[in-house]
């Protein structure tokens, strides 16, 4: 298949179908759509990120050279399909220890940020609080930042937050092991 060919051609979930099936759980596959997911053309990019979320939640080993540069990648002016699939696909897998802190503060930018979709900052509000539940010592200083955004965002957002609060504050009663 050539990818780049495929995804200039057309964006539909057929198509991204049939690249999730064709990248399946190879390695160099994954980082040829990794190539397009970073490119500069916004078209071919946005298309690559959907086939990117979903390829990463099935085999999310594929993801781990590449998470230092997706997360990077967040605090670049990238189309909101970039922004939304990188923090889905990050909401469902687990982050290495050592790249929480700059995950963190890449969501709490995107939460933050009033020209962000609801989408990317829902998003960006689950990987945060699935952080918070390994570093517990960050459950303050999220919930301050979401309940803030509680007046300005839409209902989506208001739910969202709702939940979260409860899971965290479940994960802040619950004994240390």
């Amino acid at each position: 298949m050539n990818l780049k060919k495929e995804l200039i051609r057309e964006h539909s979930k057929r198509l991204t179908v049939k690249i999730i099936n064709y990248v399946s759980d190879d390695q160099k596959r994954f980082d040829e759509l990794l190539r397009y997911f970073f490119s500069k053309d916004e078209i071919i990019s946005s298309h690559a990120a959907w086939a990117m979320s979903y390829c990463g939640q099935e085999h999310p080993q594929l993801l781990k050279k590449h998470l230092p540069k997706m997360i990077s990648n967040l605090k670049k002016k990238v189309h909101p399909a970039i922004k939304r699939n990188t923090m889905r696909v990050m909401e469902k897998i687990e982050i290495p220890e050592k790249l929480q802190g700059k995950a963190f503060e890449a969501c709490l930018e995107l939460i933050t940020s009033a020209n962000e979709t609801i989408a990317v900052k829902a998003f960006a509000m689950g990987v945060a609080a699935n952080i918070c539940k390994e570093q517990v010592d960050l459950i303050p200083e999220f919930k301050m930042i979401i309940t803030s955004q509680e007046m300005t965002d839409s209902p989506a957002i208001k739910n969202r937050i709702k939940k979260i609060l409860l899971s965290l504050n479940k994960t802040a009663k619950a004994p240390m092991g």
